[in-house]
């Protein structure tokens, strides 16, 4: 059954909904009316494997929590709010192979209302349908503190296709940020870009996984940094940090591949850290790397339990520090320095480990220390 719920006095259509091109699509306009906000709730069944599809647009304060439930669902949100206050919130779940598209403006995209507390989205991906669980979102937000948290989960028997997502968040100024939360048991592939003060974190569970991330914090957003908490089981991350205060905090974990950690940390003050421990990291898949180039340079990881992992650090800056700590076989580790203030240790225990440092200015301090048989040693200074 597909039918558009409608909720008290405070929903106005500012153009009735009644002409729709075809019985499974709902066209849906609302603005404020008597000083209330617009709040939608939209409910789509499956039709009888028909396809579903729903474009809602709302002008103010808005509200939509929405269903949909088939093997071809397509959702079209706008939600502007061209004033202070209260903004845009949408909670979405998509059931089968969903087609999600959602935009959020904020004092509607000037900037102008800087007391806009700024937009939220809540999607929530599941996979019901027999052999389809293949999901496309596609989120984009502007304005004040924008939160997106998105779950992707997998159903027992489903098939192995990726859900596509995609996430861009801008805020405006110092006083504004952004959240971003991702929870996955599914195969998917993700791309979330944020440029403000930014935080995003990801709990991962599965396979197949490709998660890229790049934040973007500017001058005028100085105060805000940019935050990644990582927890990755079977999975990878290519990530970028752009601007000033960068940090991230990776995880990963697993008895299986994990398709490693790839990433840059551009700006003052960075700090990196990575454990990885109970996973196989193979050769095809290339070392666990961390790139850092601008002031005060921390990268710290530890490598527990793991066979044939690799991890390189590079560095580029004024207070470089770098610290490894690997245990189990065959695990690798390289520490490349080049100015100011460098130091860097690496301490490796089991058999047929591979150290190496290289340092290139002015503080210079390199120890290894290994425990175990087949170990091998490099330090160029």
């Amino acid at each position: 059954m597909k039918s558009i719920t409608k909720y008290t006095a405070a929903l106005y259509f500012s153009a009735a909904s009644a002409a729709f091109a075809a019985p499974n699509q709902q066209f849906l306009f609302q603005t404020p009316a008597a000083g209330l906000a617009p709040i939608s709730n939209l409910t789509q069944g499956s039709g009888g494997g028909t396809d579903q599809y729903a474009y809602i647009s709302q002008v103010g304060n808005n509200t939509l929590v929405g269903v949909q439930v088939g093997t071809g669902t397509k959702l079209g949100v706008i939600q502007e709010n061209s004033t202070g206050g209260p903004a845009n919130t949408i909670g979405y779940t998509g059931r089968g192979n969903s087609d999600a598209t959602i935009y959020q403006r904020a004092a509607n995209g000037n900037f102008t209302a800087s007391g806009s507390s700024g937009n939220a989205a809540n999607v929530d991906l599941v996979g019901t349908v027999p052999g389809k669980n293949n999901h496309k979102l596609f989120i984009d937000q502007i304005g004040f503190n924008n939160k997106a948290i998105v779950y992707s989960t997998e159903t027992v028997g489903q098939s192995a296709a990726s859900d596509n997502i995609r996430v861009t968040q801008f805020s405006p100024n110092a006083n504004s940020g952004n959240q971003f939360q991702y929870v996955s048991s599914n195969h998917s592939n993700i791309n979330v870009l944020q440029k403000g003060g930014n935080k995003a974190s990801f709990s991962v569970t599965g396979g197949g996984q490709s998660l890229n991330l790049t934040q973007n914090n500017t001058a005028n957003d100085a105060s805000q940094a940019n935050i990644v908490n990582a927890t990755i089981i079977g999975a990878g991350l290519d990530w970028t940090q752009d601007g000033t205060n960068n940090y991230l905090e990776l995880n990963m974990r697993g008895t299986t591949s994990n398709f490693g950690l790839f990433g840059w940390q551009v700006g003052d003050r960075n700090e990196a850290r990575l454990v990885q421990s109970g996973a196989y990291l193979d050769a095809a898949v290339g070392p666990n790397q961390i790139y850092q180039i601008g002031s005060s340079n921390t990268t710290t990881a530890r490598q527990d339990n793991s066979h044939n992992s690799q991890f390189v650090s590079y560095q580029n800056g004024i207070g470089n520090s770098a610290s490894v700590t690997q245990a189990s076989n065959s695990n690798s580790a390289l520490v490349q320095q080049i100015g100011n203030n460098n130091r860097g240790t690496i301490s490796q225990t089991g058999t047929g480990g591979l150290a190496r440092i290289i340092q290139n200015g002015n503080g210079k301090v390199a120890t290894i220390t290994q425990t175990g048989a087949g170990e091998n040693i490099t330090i160029v200074q």
